[in-house]
Order: structure tokens, then C-alpha cells, then sequence
């Protein structure tokens, strides 16, 4: 992944993490949210992948949609860019040779909504959510 700033990092952390939240101070309401959840998918730290994906907020209310709504695992997912107020939202299924699915998200325009964005693609610190599990860790005793 890739955030606004231009740091690179890849999610190693499972759990539930937002990826934009716009704007990014929560008193100034919820243009467009996207959540996902992290699971590790094999014995090996490395098989983290995002296997749901919700899209929320009142540029989603205004597509008459409550919520955009996500799994790797089923269901359908709409091919290409959709337009969600000032952004575009890409949501891509995926498949490892080793048969395991996942979900990819790309966004274009973040930076020209004119409003601080949150979020792990925002400016939100990333560290936690590229940190890997302590069981992934590798570590040294000397």
C-alpha cells in the first residue's frame, strides 16, 4: 500500500483497520469511509490479506446504497472504478497460486478533495498496522 505521503507498507497486522476516513476529524462528519479486515490465512506470516472491505459515509448514502460491502470469499464485486463523491473507489478480487483469495482497493483523487483525510492511505500513522504479530517477529538474542 501506499498512503499520501508516499510511504509504502504492507498490512502484517490482522484485525479490523479503516484505510480513508474523510474527513479525518470525526466532528466534521463521514464523507466516505473505507474499513477492512485483516486475516492471516495460513501458518505463514506473510499470508496476511484483507478478506472484507465496507465502504460507508454520506457520498455512499448519496449512490442510494447504505453500505458497500465486500468479502474475498463470495459475492459479487463490481468491476472498475466507481465514482464516490470527489474519489474513485476500485475494489479487486485476487487469488495467491496457493488458492488463497483476497481483496486489493485502490483509490484515485484523495489528495484533491480538499479535506484533511484519515485512514492508514490518509495520513494516519500506518506503524501498528505493518507491524507484524509478535509470533512474526523475528528477534535475536545475543
Amino acid at each position: 500500500m501506499t498512503n499520501l505521503l508516499g510511504h509504502k507498507f504492507d498490512l502484517a497486522m490482522p484485525g479490523k483497520h479503516v484505510l480513508v476516513r474523510l474527513p479525518k476529524d470525526p466532528d466534521d462528519g463521514l464523507l466516505l469511509k473505507i474499513s477492512c479486515e485483516v486475516e492471516r490465512m495460513s501458518a505463514s506470516c506473510a499470508d496476511v490479506y484483507i478478506q472484507r472491505l465496507n465502504i460507508t459515509g454520506d457520498w455512499v448514502l448519496e449512490k442510494g446504497e447504505r453500505m458497500l460491502a465486500y468479502s474475498a470469499q463470495s459475492g459479487r464485486v463490481k468491476t472498475g472504478w466507481q465514482k464516490i463523491g470527489k474519489v474513485e473507489v476500485k475494489v479487486a478480487r485476487g487469488r495467491t497460486k496457493e488458492g488463497v483469495k483476497y481483496l486489493n482497493v485502490f483509490t484515485k483523487h484523495l489528495g484533491k478533495t480538499g479535506l484533511a483525510v484519515g485512514g492508514l492511505l490518509g495520513d494516519d500513522d500506518h506503524t501498528m498496522a505493518a507491524t507484524p504479530m509478535a509470533d512474526c517477529r523475528k528477534t535475536m538474542s545475543l
